[in-house]
């Protein structure tokens, strides 16, 4: 009834009817000869859609993403002699591609995430107006030499990631395609052609993906012709070179460059100037060595993330680091980098989200009482040799998730101060093991659970818990804390009395407000000398308050 209805509206332009069920044609639709742009994602249809007495020629945009469709659907299409952009993605189904050939004036196409199978047909080659073609992840082999893909000249964006297809390092199958900018196509096989004649290509790109392909030799010619790169990802392909330089020099646009796992070695050496718009760069798991170069933050300021990790990369970290303002991530684990943490990069790094050191040989002061790492959620340093105290500058971060694990790896750590974050789970048990530290504050998190069993890191002198959500008895927690002077279990969900054993510990503050503690006040508490502030308020102790012997 309601598609019936529809038809008297003869000047809508705009047609939403996702997530439906069709049978037959939908011949109620005939009438609406205005009709430019149809969404019917996520429907199921029986049948054809159009017949060709329909009126709805003149479409231009049919979204079908994500719908159920018979074999019968894109025989119907061929009705739509005006259509332009087609989306056929993530289909509930399997058809007959060849059925998209009479489509001669699409300009946009994308059957992306389907089982679609086999060669490319060869009747493809007529839609010499596709702008836009998206045949990602499906099972499409063949090769691209030989594939109907050579005539599509047109072509502005070809992504053929995540299939079977046999792609020739050069690219030459493309070289006549001056208007393409962006090809997508990792996850494929790539080779290197022989007997290739090689002629400068006549497409300049902005986008290149090749990686995932499987192929081993050195970077393509045609690469050092390019001059509009914006994004460049060569991961996993075995390059056998070292840094390209001057793939940064040519394209002084480039914002992102991926080029993890590419056997790539030698020193790592930086254009001679500053690039400005180089954003991200990822350059792990390669072969480097020799030091990081010490301009790096002078000539790479505005990056947001970068990855060195497990390289061979030693000396010391260099502080112009502390030039990239703009830094979110950096990771230069498993390296042989020696020396401290640069106060100028704990200072200057002001965007620092997630920074990671690990399996490193940096030694000293972890961060200085001056450091600026206001957001910074993520912080491994573990196997390498810091001495001291993680300072108060790593407090109130907002960082997030369980304790992290490789504290405990921190042997020589004295004074740990997580407060004011979001840490949850247990305490770990670990922790009763660090052996030097003395002051621990996981105070105002979602630290849940009860307290761990004799919980007493043998040079412990505070420990502060307050504002997080432990229950359970404190049973012997803190027994044999024999250096224990200040306890604040304030703001818990604690239950049970004060145990006898609180008389034998040191303390001279103890807090325990806001609990839910029963019971007596235990006379042992007379036997601190040493107490100077007790808070027991907030709880439900009966009887009488113990008063010292004279």
């Amino acid at each position: 009834m309601l598609l019936q209805s529809l038809g008297a509206l003869t000047h809508l332009k705009t047609l939403y009817l996702r997530d439906s069920n069709f049978k037959g044609t939908i011949l109620s639709l005939g009438a609406l000869a205005q009709l430019k742009t149809l969404y019917m994602t996520g429907s199921n249809f029986k049948g054809t859609i159009f017949d060709q007495g329909s009126k709805v020629i003149n479409v231009k945009e049919l979204y079908l993403d994500g719908s159920s469709l018979d074999e019968n659907l894109l025989q119907s299409l061929e009705v739509l002699s005006s259509l332009r952009l087609l989306s056929l993605g993530e289909l509930n189904c399997t058809l007959p591609i060849q059925g998209l050939c009479e489509l001669i004036h699409l300009q946009m196409l994308d059957i992306s995430y389907n089982d679609f199978s086999g060669s490319l047909p060869l009747c493809l080659v007529n839609l010499t107006s596709l702008q836009w073609l998206d045949l990602s992840s499906n099972h499409f082999i063949g090769n691209i030499s030989s594939s109907p893909l050579r005539g599509l000249k047109n072509l502005e964006h070809l992504s053929l990631s995540n299939n079977l297809f046999q792609i020739p390092i050069s690219l030459s199958p493309f070289f006549n395609h001056s208007k393409l900018k962006n090809l997508d196509a990792w996850g494929n096989k790539i080779y290197a052609e022989t007997n290739h004649q090689y002629f400068n290509p006549r497409f300049q790109l902005e986008r290149l993906d090749l990686s995932d392909g499987g192929y081993s030799g050195a970077f393509p010619k045609f690469l050092y012709h390019q001059y509009n790169l914006q994004l460049v990802d060569l991961s996993h392909i075995q390059m056998r070179e070292g840094f390209p330089s001057w793939l940064l020099h040519n394209n002084t646009k480039l914002e992102e460059l991926y080029l993890v796992n590419s056997s790539l070695s030698g020193p790592l050496q930086l254009p001679l100037h500053s690039y400005m718009n180089l954003s991200y760069l990822d350059i792990s798991d390669n072969c480097f060595i020799g030091s990081i170069p010490i301009e790096i933050g002078t000539y790479l300021p505005r990056l947001r993330e970068l990855n060195m990790s497990i390289n061979g990369f030693n000396g010391s970290i260099p502080s112009s680091f502390g030039n990239m303002s703009l830094l979110e991530r950096l990771d230069l684990s498993n390296n042989r980098l020696s020396g401290g943490i640069p106060e100028y990069l704990t200072v200057g790094c002001v965007s620092l989200f997630e920074l990671i050191l690990s399996n490193n040989s940096l030694q000293g002061q972890v961060f200085s009482k001056s450091s600026n790492l206001g957001l910074l959620a993520e912080l491994r340093l573990d196997d390498n040799q810091f001495t001291g105290s993680i300072p108060q500058s790593l407090s109130s971060l907002q960082i997030s998730g369980r304790i992290p694990w490789w504290l405990g790896n921190m042997s020589s750590l004295q004074i740990l101060d997580v407060s004011d974050n979001y840490l949850s789970s247990k305490i770990p048990n670990w922790m009763r093991n660090m052996s030097n530290l003395q002051i621990l504050d996981l105070s105002q998190n979602y630290i849940s659970g009860s307290l761990p069993s004799n919980f007493c890191p043998p040079n412990i002198i505070e420990v502060h818990l307050s504002k997080n959500k432990l229950q359970g008895l404190l049973m012997d927690s803190f027994y044999n804390c024999r250096s224990l002077m200040v306890l604040d279990l304030s703001h818990n969900n604690l239950i049970g009395g004060i145990p006898k054993w609180i008389g034998e510990i040191p303390l001279g503050y103890i807090l325990m407000s806001h609990n839910h503690l029963e019971g007596e006040i235990p006379v042992q508490l007379c036997k601190l000398d040493k107490l100077s502030l007790i808070d027991l308020s907030h709880n439900n102790f009966s009887g009488h308050i113990p008063l010292p012997k004279l």
